[in-house]
């Protein structure tokens, strides 16, 4: 996914409902599957990384498939 910090803004905003939602989704989901506070500096970061990835790889194909999602 080459893209510039620009993209990646329009890409939040095209889908902003979307990205908050996915967001809670995927905090959730890491606190349930492990215990944050148990985890190393380095451990934590890369589940920061992982978690940054996926949320914005998610709403980057998203906008440059251009599919908005709606809830209303």
């Amino acid at each position: 996914l080459c893209m510039n910090g620009s993209e990646l803004l329009d890409a939040v905003n095209y889908n902003g409902l979307l990205y908050f939602v996915l967001a809670n989704l995927l905090t959730g989901a890491v606190n349930i599957c492990t215990n944050t506070l148990k985890h190393s500096t380095g451990e934590s970061i890369s589940i920061l990384l992982f978690y940054l990835f996926v949320l914005n790889g998610f709403t980057l194909i998203l906008y440059k498939a251009k599919i908005k999602i709606k809830f209303w």
